[in-house]
C-alpha cells in the first residue's frame, strides 16, 4: 500500500512510499483510506517535538482519518464495506508495528 512514512523527525524525512499491507487481527478492521486530515499533533510528531521518545520509525502521521473497511478480524464487529471515520490515538497500521 502507499502511504506516507515518517523516516526520521523533520518535514524532510516525510515521503511517499510502500508499506505492506497488515492483516487484521481479531477486534481489528483493516481501512482503505479515502481522506486524512493534518493537525497540530501530527505536524508536531514529525517536528519531534510530541513524545519523540514514543514514536517508532517508520510511521505514519495520522490522527484522522475516513475511508472504507476492506477487512475485518474475526471479533470485529463492523460490515465490510461500511464507511467510517476515526480519531487515531494508537493503533497497529498507523504505527506499522505490525
Amino acid at each position: 500500500m502507499k502511504a506516507w512514512l515518517l523516516k526520521d523527525f523533520g518535514l524532510d524525512n516525510l515521503v511517499l512510499g510502500e508499506a505492506e499491507t497488515p492483516v487484521p487481527k481479531a477486534g481489528e478492521l483493516l481501512v482503505k483510506v479515502g481522506a486524512v486530515s493534518l493537525n497540530f499533533r501530527d505536524k508536531a510528531i514529525v517536528d519531534g517535538i510530541y513524545e519523540p521518545h514514543r514514536v517508532p520509525k517508520p510511521l505514519i502521521p495520522v490522527s484522522d482519518a475516513a475511508g472504507t473497511v476492506t477487512r475485518a478480524g474475526s471479533t470485529a464487529h463492523q460490515a465490510r464495506t461500511s464507511r467510517i471515520s476515526a480519531s487515531v490515538r494508537r493503533c497497529r497500521v498507523a504505527l506499522l508495528n505490525t
